[in-house]
């Protein structure tokens, strides 16, 4: 359900549905006619892609500040 993903996920009503609409978050189910929810694998998933994309991100920082000082230099 939504106040469970947001505890979860520390993201907002707004944000989530933005990163679901860019494809950046898993898609929501209908649970009733008031009522979304997410598959807990899905948003799994999503924490894991972040990390992946963490890892990389600090792999290309640590490379960029390898190759700085001898492009300056």
């Amino acid at each position: 359900r939504l106040n469970e993903v947001k505890a979860v996920t520390g993201l907002s009503k707004t944000t989530i549905y933005r990163f679901e609409k860019e494809g950046r978050f898993p898609l929501r189910v209908s649970l009733g006619e008031r009522s979304v929810g997410w598959f807990e694998d899905d948003i799994q998933a999503f924490f894991s892609h972040l990390g992946e994309a963490q890892t990389l991100r600090l792999a290309i920082e640590e490379r960029d500040r390898e190759i700085w000082p001898t492009i300056r230099g």
